[in-house]
């Protein structure tokens, strides 16, 4: 009879390591309703689309906030998002993460495979940047930091 083997009560490294979040991508209004959507959904992301949440009209700074608190990364076509006040101040309070997709006389088709490609730089970019930050999603897929001003 063989003396019985002491079980380690320690969770392996593995099992006791929290799973990140996944990344949800926020459509802005501007990209369109479907097309964009359907084109990150295709390459497996989960996706919320800005008219399923908030009336069509509502203010920038809803959307930013929404964005901000539920830690979605935001997708709009808005390059002067980081120059308005009341915008760069929703963007700073909630801590949100922007994307702006920088490719000019794109079909909603062509922006959604433009943005198929740039999905895991904006991952990679998001997992590094601590918030908040407005980044551009450029046409080649690259993605880079843009320049704010916190202060007025």
């Amino acid at each position: 009879m063989g003396a019985r083997r002491k079980k380690s009560k320690k969770r392996s490294a593995a099992s006791s390591q929290r799973r990140p979040d996944p990344t949800v991508f926020f459509i802005d209004r501007n990209l369109g309703r479907s097309t964009v959507a359907a084109a990150l959904r295709t390459i497996g992301e989960q996706v919320e689309v800005h008219d399923d949440h908030l009336p069509s009209d509502a203010p920038d700074a809803d959307w930013i906030n929404l964005c901000g608190v539920r830690r979605w990364l935001a997708i709009t076509r808005d390059k002067n998002i980081r120059y308005r006040e009341w915008e760069k101040a929703s963007i700073r309070a909630s801590k949100a993460r922007i994307f702006v997709l920088r490719a000019k006389n794109l079909t909603g088709e062509e922006m959604g495979k433009v943005l198929a490609v740039a999905v895991p730089k904006m991952q990679s970019f998001s997992n590094k940047q601590a918030p908040p930050f407005v980044a551009a999603a450029y046409r080649d897929g690259s993605v880079k930091m843009l320049e704010m001003s916190w202060t007025n």
